[in-house]
């Protein structure tokens, strides 16, 4: 938990710094991801990618938010997010889970993203 916070704290102080790093708030996602805020996460996600479009192939960012359509309280922003933030670039991943996924919620969603990215 206290290893969480200092991670954390220490980040955003180092962003608050580094403003045109995409690094940084991809870090910050994960460890909101790990943490289960999964819509900070997200945030976090979007800023990476908004500072360096390459993130939209990031396997990790990717997973991560196919892993939040299991979840009622995220699943539509999820689904937005995959749609149109990371766009075609989620498709392998989309297609992956669609077929493999262990939730039904998150393979259902996954199959209506890859016929509609």
């Amino acid at each position: 938990e206290g290893k969480h916070d200092l991670a954390l704290a220490s980040l955003r102080a180092l962003w608050k710094k580094n403003q045109a790093s995409a690094y940084i708030p991809f870090l910050l996602g994960n460890l909101y991801y790990d943490q289960r805020w999964w819509t900070v996460a997200m945030e976090h996600y979007g800023a990476a990618i908004k500072k360096n479009g390459r993130y939209r192939t990031n396997p990790t960012i990717n997973r991560n938010v196919i892993r939040m359509l299991a979840s009622s309280k995220t699943a539509r922003r999820a689904q937005g997010f995959l749609k149109y933030t990371v766009g075609r670039a989620a498709l392998p991943y989309v297609r992956y889970a669609a077929q493999h996924d262990s939730s039904s919620a998150v393979r259902r969603q996954s199959a209506w993203l890859a016929r509609n990215l």
